[in-house]
């Protein structure tokens, strides 16, 4: 499985508020990975520099994303922590990279993702995707 794309947006989103009579709009950052596999896998983050956060997501994290396999989530992390991070400071990268992060670990979470990972000799088990209890 590859990473097809990955393309991040802003948004404002209304959140109503107990004892208010009007929601307080949230900004956010929302990130999607799509897969050649057909699974997509969705992240967000917060409003502290949402703009600055999906161009970098948009411009310097998705060409490095693209073509990867998305099951190699710590990989990834560590290799644009080295590359686009080099004085381990936080903001844009921090956010950027936390969108993305959800996003490949909610691929990751995929039945067929995991089921992948097993060997080919161990049952699947519905307790080890889903709590039957």
């Amino acid at each position: 499985m590859k990473v097809t794309r990955v393309h991040a947006t802003t948004h404002n989103i209304p959140v109503p508020v107990p004892l208010l009579d009007f929601p307080i709009p949230r900004q956010i950052v929302f990130c999607a990975v799509e897969t050649d596999a057909g699974i997509t896998g969705y992240g967000l983050t917060g409003p502290i520099q949402r703009f600055a956060v999906r161009e970098f997501i948009n411009r310097e994290v998705a060409p490095k994303v693209v073509g990867r396999d998305p099951l190699e989530t710590e990989r990834i992390w560590h290799e644009l922590f080295i590359e686009l991070n080099p004085r381990a400071q936080t903001g844009v990268w921090s956010s950027g990279v936390s969108a993305l992060d959800i996003a490949l670990w909610d691929i990751n979470r995929c039945g067929g993702c995991w089921a992948r990972r097993r060997r080919p000799s161990s049952p699947i088990s519905p307790s080890a995707s889903s709590n039957t209890t």
